[in-house]
């Protein structure tokens, strides 16, 4: 663990901060919280994951908490936080070497800000310093406290790999009303006492700006630009995007247009150039403008969310709009994500209709069939059933919700079945579904956006496959599954197991839709669950002996061999099927590396598990794979390696089953902890698993004399 103490000031936070502090407990720094006056549940609260714990009487002065706060940290480095504030990446590494290389320096980390309301929220990012040495730094400034280096004038800022999420300013209007009006009062306190100081203006200015009082905003900007100011500093460039935003709220259009005289200096600033753009615009310069939001566009970051992405893009659809070219104004919409003046726009502009054929095979699915396409029929698309041979009523029961049901004769060829119940659709797109599918989450908005951005690439769905594990346990397993398409460039191939190919069998390029299903599948009897991994083994390996190096067909047989639990036949060709094909962009190509690499562990093949530290880069995305080479480096018995890696797994957005993503990766570093003697890191790790029975039955036999 570094010797790094994590400083915060606390009042009646009993909601956040207990957020804040189990977003720092995996990483074991020193963390002292200084409480300004709670009257709630805030200390007991702290007291879970800290005995650091002070009282400081407020004094309308937040530099005075923050610098009693660092007085009572033990160690010299300080990353400060506060409550309404949380980890999303750390690097422990980089710390450390700051520390050791770079003690002069103060690290600025990247937060990412949720504003708006609860209801409307909005984003943007900013970078702020955090990580100094006590022994260079303090804080000044009652209010908006700045960081300030001891006995000089300036200092230098590195930029960290670590980012926070900060959502104190996501509340209601009148909340947020309040808040400003205390920020302003303390800030016209500190105004008295420093008359002369462009920053306090500026944050004036800004108090003025959250509350929509943009003349008075303006005032204190214009103030604050009377100064000789540098203009590298972040505030002063934050400060003139503010006071140009605040300037066109008050409709001060022409005056706005002197901002053109910052652009030499500003003009690699994504929010200055849209502020430009926005200028331009408003004083009736559309090429002008259309020139600006492009060029915004064309950056990488920006400082206030949207500048260089969705909101250049719904400035140029109105321009287009304006000027009568309707369709590449709804292309430019359709870039906006879900920016909701964008999606308005597109309403507007595109029949309510789904242009979407859902096509489904069926065989005697009268048990599950009429809840199935009850929750499709809400939805305005074209419902195709394909009735394989069914005895039963579900051809009845379809008759009530699809818009065509037809006959096949079924051959034992799914891709045969697919392409049927293709070629009978009317609408542009298709998108397949099955009875054991049942729609969990759908955003039609947003599905309608996504097929015009990408009007010739394949959608992915998720799909959580519900089973029961060997324990009795109920898991679920994630997917994405190629299932949307335009119908006129893509078809099925193979007998079982079908994939999507494209018509010239070219590659394609994939994105994810806003649709998730639950698929119950393989809820199944023991008997069931038999007899269908052997029809579909028989039918696999039929196809496999017309495409003998098919690295799909291998992955799928030796899925029906774990299934078996015939782990050796399972190695086996799930090993062929690696060294057949090795594609990362393959969406089952993920799947087949974490089934191999569990099935080297099983079958204690260290020596040959090492192939997974040659694809790690390749690989390293989903929380399942880390999990993995977690497992991998247990084996080895290389603690620190491994508790590594299942701290990524607990930082990964991607997984494919569940308890990769908390319950696996917290359980097994709660067990390295014990194994390593830390009582209590393990038990902190331990009660992190939600309701995880390895982790609850540990937590009750917990001993460092024996491990199960």
């Amino acid at each position: 663990m570094i010797p790094v103490s994590v400083c915060m000031i606390a009042k009646n936070e009993e909601t956040r901060i207990e957020r804040t502090l189990a977003s720092l407990a995996p990483y074991g720094f020193e963390i002292v919280v200084v409480d300004t006056g709670s009257t709630d549940r805030t200390k007991e609260i702290a007291a879970k994951y800290t005995s650091h714990i002070y009282d400081f009487t407020w004094i309308d002065d937040f530099s005075a908490a923050r610098n009693y706060s660092l007085s009572k940290a033990s160690n010299e480095w300080i990353f400060m936080m506060d409550c309404d504030e949380w980890i999303e990446h750390i690097d422990i590494e980089e710390l450390t070497y700051f520390m050791k290389h770079l003690s002069h320096a103060a690290g600025a980390i990247t937060r990412e800000n949720i504003t708006g309301t609860p209801e409307n929220p909005g984003h943007s990012i900013d970078r702020t310093e955090r990580f100094f040495s006590k022994k260079r730094f303090h804080y000044t400034g009652i209010i908006h406290e700045q960081l300030t280096p001891i006995g000089a004038a300036n200092f230098e800022c590195l930029l960290l790999n670590t980012t926070i999420g900060h959502d104190g300013y996501c509340m209601s209007d009148a909340a947020r009303y309040e808040k400003s009006l205390r920020n302003v009062s303390l800030l016209e306190k500190q105004l008295q006492a420093e008359p002369d100081n462009p920053y306090v203006y500026y944050q004036l200015g800004k108090g003025y700006e959250m509350i929509e009082d943009y003349a008075t905003a303006c005032k204190h900007f214009d103030k604050a630009l009377t100064y000789d100011l540098d203009m590298e500093l972040a505030y002063v460039q934050a400060l003139i995007v503010s006071y140009g935003h605040c300037l066109l709220h008050i409709g001060h259009h022409e005056a706005a247009m002197q901002f053109e005289h910052f652009y030499p200096t500003l003009a690699n600033s994504a929010d200055f150039v849209y502020l430009m753009g926005l200028i331009y615009m408003k004083n009736g310069l559309y090429e002008k403008a259309l020139d600006e939001f492009e060029k915004a566009l064309t950056f990488d970051f920006a400082n206030r969310t949207g500048s260089n992405t969705y909101l250049p893009c719904y400035q140029i659809g109105q321009i287009l709009l304006m000027i009568g070219e309707k369709e590449t104004a709804a292309h430019y919409f359709s870039l906006c994500g879900d920016y909701p003046p964008a999606l308005e726009a597109l309403k507007k502009e595109n029949p309510n209709m789904l242009p979407i054929s859902v096509c489904i095979i069926a065989k005697n699915e009268a048990d599950k069939i009429e809840e199935f396409l009850s929750k499709l029929r809400p939805y305005d698309w074209e419902i195709i059933v394909l009735d394989t041979g069914s005895t039963d009523k579900t051809k009845e029961i379809a008759a009530k919700y699809a818009d065509i049901i037809s006959d096949f004769v079924w051959c034992n060829d799914f891709s045969a079945a697919r392409n049927a119940s293709i070629a009978l659709a009317n609408r542009e797109y298709i998108l397949i579904l099955d009875c054991d599918e049942f729609i969990k989450e759908l955003d039609v908005e947003e599905l309608l956006r996504l097929i015009h951005m990408h009007p010739h690439k394949a959608g992915c769905i998720m799909r959580e496959n519900h089973f029961t594990d060997a324990d009795g346990l109920d898991c679920v397993e994630t997917e994405y599954i190629e299932r949307l398409f335009p119908k006129a460039e893509y078809h099925y191939e193979q007998t079982i197991h079908e994939q999507l190919v494209r018509n010239d069998q070219t590659e394609y390029e994939r994105y994810q839709v806003p649709l998730i299903v639950n698929h119950t599948g393989y809820l199944l009897t023991e008997e069931e669950m038999l007899a269908k991994v052997k029809r579909n083994m028989d039918l696999l390996q039929e196809e496999l002996s017309r495409d003998k190096d098919n690295p799909y067909l291998l992955y799928q047989i030796g899925q029906c061999y774990n299934m078996l639990d015939d782990h050796e036949n399972a190695y086996q060709y799930y090993r062929k099927a690696i060294l057949s094909n090795l594609d990362p962009r393959l969406t089952y190509m993920h799947s087949l590396v974490i089934a191999y690499g569990s099935k080297l562990l099983e079958t204690n093949r260290l020596d040959e598990a090492e192939l997974l530290l040659q694809i790690y880069d390749a690989f390293a995305v989903t929380a399942d794979f880390f999990c993995l080479i977690g497992e991998y480096y247990m084996q080895k018995n290389d603690a620190l390696k491994a508790m590594l890696e299942f701290l990524r797994a607990s930082q990964a957005e991607q997984f494919f089953i569940e308890d990769n993503k908390i319950n696996v990766p917290f359980y097994k570093m709660g067990y390295i902890n014990e194994v390593l003697g830390d009582k209590e890191a393990a038990v902190m790790h331990y009660k992190r698993c939600t309701n995880y029975p390895p982790a609850i039955k540990r937590l009750e036999n917990l001993t460092f004399d024996k491990f199960s």
